[in-house]
């Protein structure tokens, strides 16, 4: 038997061999179950013709021959798709919201380019540090949409405001009126006079007044 998988391996080398760029891309023929029989005890020589190729659509058709010795020669026109692989990093266990992600977290796979959402992550480094928003499954590409960076200080929370000068540092409690990750800008009212300010958050329940705000810390 001569089955899919090997007529597929020979498309692919003769569209590489028209300039084609198939670097990390497979091919799949439209139909999945095809086969061609031939004597058990021959050697079958395969081969593949008058290959069209569509760039834009990543269509194909082309004509395999299959013959051996003392067989008649089969031919058959072959149409199907030539999909680019991507490898894409995802979880390699269940995270929870909250729990931030390290490099041991993640392992890759490779899937169709054509299937990954618009905006899912496809470099490790853009996911280390950062939190699931929820819950996230072992296995599925990750999108921007399903992590953010972990949140230092939660609205309500009270925090110590800092104003900090080369001649003086200040400071004073605040309560949270924003969640806030690290270098995010909330709003932070000053606890003995309300009054607000907006600070930079620099980490667990702390935050800095730009040096140049004007509003007061008491």
């Amino acid at each position: 038997v001569v089955g899919r998988e090997d007529v597929e391996q020979q498309i692919l080398s003769a569209l590489a061999d028209q300039g084609v760029d198939t670097g990390q891309a497979k091919v799949q023929l439209s139909n999945r179950m095809f086969r061609l029989h031939l004597p058990a005890n021959v050697e079958p020589n395969l081969n593949v013709e008058d290959v069209a190729f569509d760039a834009r659509r990543g269509h194909f058709d082309a004509v395999v021959t299959v013959s051996a010795d003392g067989a008649a020669e089969q031919r058959v026109r072959v149409t199907g798709q030539l999909h680019e692989m991507l490898d894409v990093p995802v979880l390699a266990h269940r995270v929870a919201a909250g729990e931030v992600l390290a490099l041991d977290d993640i392992h890759w796979i490779t899937v169709r380019g054509q299937t990954l959402q618009k905006h899912s992550i496809l470099a490790a480094e853009d996911l280390v540090g950062l939190t699931p928003k929820r819950t996230l499954r072992p296995g599925v590409p990750i999108s921007t949409a399903d992590v953010q960076r972990p949140i230092l200080v939660s609205k309500g929370d009270i925090v110590v405001i800092a104003l900090q000068t080369p001649l003086m540092l200040l400071s004073a409690r605040g309560q949270a009126l924003n969640n806030g990750s690290k270098g995010d800008v909330i709003r932070v009212a000053n606890t003995q006079s309300r009054q607000i300010v907006e600070a930079v958050v620099t980490g667990p329940g702390q935050v800095t007044v730009d040096v140049s705000s004007t509003a007061p810390l008491r």
